[in-house]
């Protein structure tokens, strides 16, 4: 069995790098994020996410420089797509082979530039442009992990990539979305696992939101580990049944006060988030 290597996310440092429409006053770059991974015990590589636009790799540059620098000295990096245009993912393709990545992790659920689409919408377009690209990801060398993302219930995932029936295609499992999409973390992880590649851990809470509604409740992100997700029981599920290799922490904090605050609850968030998933993969 290969060895199981813990990265971070840049979807892990959403109010330092960005994440949709939201973008702090001091946004965290590649070269930045790259440096702040490395500066954390433990962590063996990290997942360049659409957050922080990796196509921009594409380009020389500081960011690009601190990519080759990084994976020159042994630490693996991975990008990750937001949308399955062909065009697109061709691109990443080829900079997930320079920079030595087996894995494309991306989003069906996600059109760059589109909203509220629906799920039969959503599927119908990944599949069309999956077949399209697959084709140069088995030429490359380099997998596609199609995320569960909450608009997708996972058995509509799981028949997606099951129909389609290529090596080069797996699932990229993100441990939180579940529930999100009232889904059961336990129930996705077994009914997915054979089919993931590659895996986001992320960890959450639902408390009480009485604003809109008497009987609300919100669901809120805390560092993996630490909240209401079956961290452990979810790993060993993963572990035995999956041909995954790479983990990375991710995080979708609340924001606090102000963006100092923001950023530094975030910041200690994702080191305590990677000491509890090193203790729980045995590192």
């Amino acid at each position: 069995m290969a060895k199981t290597r813990l990265g971070i996310s840049s979807h892990a440092f959403r109010w330092a790098a960005g994440w949709c429409d939201v973008v702090g006053s001091g946004r965290m770059s590649i070269a930045r994020f790259i440096d702040e991974s490395l500066s954390i015990p433990g962590v063996e590589g990290v997942q360049i996410c659409d957050n922080i636009e990796p196509h921009r790799l594409a380009q020389p540059g500081e960011d690009r420089r601190k990519v080759e620098e990084a994976v020159a000295r042994g630490f693996f990096v991975e990008l990750g797509a937001g949308g399955t245009e062909p065009a697109y993912l061709e691109a990443l393709l080829r900079l997930s082979k320079e920079f030595g990545a087996d894995v494309l992790r991306l989003v069906a659920a996600v059109r760059r530039g589109e909203r509220g689409k629906a799920e039969r919408h959503y599927l119908d377009e990944a599949e069309r442009d999956l077949r399209e690209v697959l084709p140069t990801a088995r030429r490359l060398g380099v997998r596609l992990a199609l995320e569960n993302h909450w608009e997708v219930p996972s058995q509509a995932l799981l028949e997606l990539v099951t129909r389609i029936n290529d090596e080069h295609l797996g699932i990229c499992l993100d441990t939180a979305n579940p529930v999100c999409g009232g889904e059961s973390a336990l129930h996705t992880v077994e009914l997915l696992a054979p089919y993931v590649i590659n895996v986001h851990l992320k960890d959450y809470m639902i408390t009480r939101d009485l604003t809109t509604d008497p009987a609300g409740y919100r669901i809120i992100g805390v560092a993996f580990g630490e909240g209401w997700l079956p961290a452990e029981a979810v790993i060993d599920v993963i572990r035995s049944k999956s041909p995954a290799e790479t983990f990375h922490v991710e995080l979708f904090l609340d924001q606090a006060d102000t963006e100092p605050e923001t950023l530094a609850r975030e910041r200690v968030a994702v080191r305590r988030s990677v000491e509890n998933a090193r203790r729980m993969l045995g590192f």
